[in-house]
Protein backbone atom coordinates (compact mmCIF):
# COMPACT_ATOMS: atom_id res chain seq x y z
CA UNK A 1 0.00 0.00 0.00
CA UNK A 2 1.51 3.70 -0.71
CA UNK A 3 1.00 5.18 2.76
CA UNK A 4 1.19 8.57 0.80
CA UNK A 5 -1.65 8.32 -1.42
CA UNK A 6 -3.66 6.53 1.56
CA UNK A 7 -2.66 9.41 3.90
CA UNK A 8 -3.79 11.89 0.84
CA UNK A 9 -7.16 10.22 0.42
CA UNK A 10 -7.98 10.44 4.34
CA UNK A 11 -6.79 13.62 4.45
CA UNK A 12 -9.69 15.04 1.76
CA UNK A 13 -11.77 12.61 3.16
CA UNK A 14 -12.07 14.23 6.76
CA UNK A 15 -11.14 11.26 8.61
CA UNK A 16 -7.24 11.62 9.02
CA UNK A 17 -6.52 12.37 12.56
CA UNK A 18 -3.58 14.98 12.98
CA UNK A 19 -1.45 16.03 15.91
CA UNK A 20 -0.72 19.89 16.51
CA UNK A 21 2.70 20.88 17.56
CA UNK A 22 3.37 24.50 18.15
CA UNK A 23 5.93 23.45 21.43
CA UNK A 24 9.61 23.44 20.65
CA UNK A 25 10.50 20.02 22.43
CA UNK A 26 10.86 16.96 19.55
CA UNK A 27 9.43 14.49 22.39
CA UNK A 28 5.94 15.50 21.77
CA UNK A 29 6.34 15.01 18.09
CA UNK A 30 8.04 11.77 18.77
CA UNK A 31 5.12 10.94 21.66
CA UNK A 32 2.09 11.89 18.99
CA UNK A 33 3.68 9.94 16.02
CA UNK A 34 3.78 6.72 18.91
CA UNK A 35 0.35 7.08 19.76
CA UNK A 36 -1.85 6.37 16.70
CA UNK A 37 -1.92 9.94 15.15
CA UNK A 38 -1.60 9.35 11.16
CA UNK A 39 0.26 12.71 10.45
CA UNK A 40 2.13 15.01 12.36
CA UNK A 41 1.18 19.31 12.10
CA UNK A 42 4.00 21.54 12.90
CA UNK A 43 2.87 25.31 13.26
CA UNK A 44 6.62 26.46 12.22
CA UNK A 45 4.32 29.99 12.21
CA UNK A 46 2.97 30.32 15.28
CA UNK A 47 5.36 28.41 17.31
CA UNK A 48 8.93 29.21 18.58
CA UNK A 49 10.71 27.05 15.76
CA UNK A 50 13.70 27.82 14.09
CA UNK A 51 15.98 25.87 11.46
CA UNK A 52 17.47 22.98 13.68
CA UNK A 53 14.44 22.93 16.00
CA UNK A 54 12.11 21.85 13.23
CA UNK A 55 14.57 19.45 11.66
CA UNK A 56 14.55 17.69 15.15
CA UNK A 57 10.70 17.29 15.09
CA UNK A 58 10.52 15.71 11.32
CA UNK A 59 13.23 13.43 12.30
CA UNK A 60 11.08 12.09 15.20
CA UNK A 61 8.17 11.87 12.90
CA UNK A 62 9.87 10.25 9.97
CA UNK A 63 11.39 7.89 12.58
CA UNK A 64 7.62 6.95 13.02
CA UNK A 65 7.31 6.45 9.66
CA UNK A 66 4.73 9.39 9.50
CA UNK A 67 4.01 12.12 7.11
CA UNK A 68 4.96 15.50 8.32
CA UNK A 69 3.48 19.04 7.50
CA UNK A 70 4.11 22.39 8.32
CA UNK A 71 2.49 25.85 8.33
CA UNK A 72 4.32 28.21 6.92
CA UNK A 73 2.62 31.48 7.33
CA UNK A 74 2.86 34.24 4.71
CA UNK A 75 6.10 33.37 3.85
CA UNK A 76 6.31 31.61 0.22
CA UNK A 77 10.27 32.10 0.39
CA UNK A 78 10.75 29.33 3.20
CA UNK A 79 9.32 26.62 1.23
CA UNK A 80 12.64 25.41 -0.62
CA UNK A 81 13.94 25.90 3.40
CA UNK A 82 11.01 22.94 4.01
CA UNK A 83 11.47 20.63 1.45
CA UNK A 84 15.45 20.73 1.71
CA UNK A 85 14.06 19.33 5.44
CA UNK A 86 12.22 16.82 4.47
CA UNK A 87 8.71 17.77 4.96
CA UNK A 88 5.85 16.08 2.90
CA UNK A 89 3.45 19.13 2.95
CA UNK A 90 2.71 22.33 3.99
CA UNK A 91 0.21 25.27 4.06
CA UNK A 92 0.27 28.50 2.99
CA UNK A 93 -3.74 29.88 3.80
CA UNK A 94 -5.86 27.91 2.87
CA UNK A 95 -4.12 25.83 0.43
CA UNK A 96 -2.10 22.02 1.43
CA UNK A 97 0.75 21.39 -1.18
CA UNK A 98 2.38 18.03 -1.01
CA UNK A 99 5.68 16.94 -2.07
CA UNK A 100 5.42 14.21 -4.21
CA UNK A 101 8.79 12.95 -6.70
CA UNK A 102 9.90 16.58 -6.50
CA UNK A 103 6.52 17.84 -8.42
CA UNK A 104 4.36 20.24 -6.24
CA UNK A 105 0.66 19.76 -6.33
CA UNK A 106 -1.36 21.91 -4.32
CA UNK A 107 -5.16 21.41 -2.86
CA UNK A 108 -7.46 23.65 -1.21
CA UNK A 109 -8.56 22.60 1.87
CA UNK A 110 -11.28 25.44 2.21
CA UNK A 111 -14.33 24.28 4.50
CA UNK A 112 -17.88 24.45 2.49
Amino acid sequence: MNRGNEFRKRLAEGTAIGGHVFLNDPAITEALARHGYDFIWIDAEHGPFDKQNLLMHIKAAKKAKKPVGVSIGPDPKMIETYKSLGVDFFSCGDDISFLQMGAERTISMLHK
